[in-house]
């Protein structure tokens, strides 16, 4: 009975803000969809604008959210008397409702904007969900564990994630088309390999900030 009461709870607490997330996502594509596809006479015009925007702040989102809910909430939650590995994992909650959910919206805006589904192009994504989390929490733990010279470290590797992201917005979504294009010329062998050693990057990079993650609020000094 109590162990149900605690997945309620976590269910409850985390996983509403991981649907926040997505909400805020979808808000912002709708409004830059519309803004940017001004002009746009192709009935795709709105979607392939959507799809762009929702694949650009759904991965930049998944960086931001171990860092801002994360770096917000396991220390609160503490302080109110959770336990420490339900805090840690309800965390992962939070991180694994919003990409789940994101990954779906990012697949729907792609099949109405091309009208099919690039399964190469979907499967990078979700490589760059699962890394954007895991650098997320990354930060995350060098602010809880260092403090203030964590903060900066976080905030430096921040910038550049920002940097990268705003690179690829001024680029546009011709870049990204571009780069499907081109490796889809590659040979089916090593775009496979490829794909699967940025799979086994993507999760091993997420199981060591898991570890860390759960180290680091084990040992975590509540202040209250």
């Amino acid at each position: 009975m109590e162990q149900s009461k605690i997945i309620k709870r976590n269910f409850l607490f985390w996983g509403k803000y991981g649907i926040q997330m997505t909400a805020i996502l979808i808000g912002f594509v709708v409004v830059y969809g519309i803004f940017f596809s001004f002009g746009d006479s192709s009935d795709g015009g709105f979607w392939t604008s959507a799809n762009y925007f929702a694949i650009l702040i759904g991965i930049l989102f998944n960086y931001i959210g171990p860092i801002s809910y994360g770096g917000t909430y396991i220390p609160m939650v503490l302080s109110f008397g959770s336990g420490r590995k339900e805090a840690a994992w309800g965390a992962q909650l939070l991180y694994g409702v919003y990409a789940v959910t994101a990954y779906l919206f990012v697949l729907l805006t792609g099949y109405l904007s091309a009208g099919r589904v690039d399964g190469f192009k979907n499967i990078l994504i979700a490589e760059g969900f699962v890394l954007c989390v895991a650098f997320g929490q990354i930060c995350t733990v060098l602010q809880m564990r260092y403090g203030k010279k964590g903060m900066v470290f976080g905030i430096l590797i921040t910038v550049a994630v920002i940097v990268s992201i705003g690179a690829g917005f001024v680029m546009g979504s011709g870049l990204i088309d571009t780069l499907t294009t081109w490796i889809g010329n590659l040979s089916g062998r090593v775009i496979s390999g490829a794909l699967f050693a940025g799979a086994a990057v993507a999760i091993v990079l997420y199981v060591i900030s898991l570890i860390l993650q759960l180290r680091v609020v084990s040992k975590y000094e509540v202040r209250v």
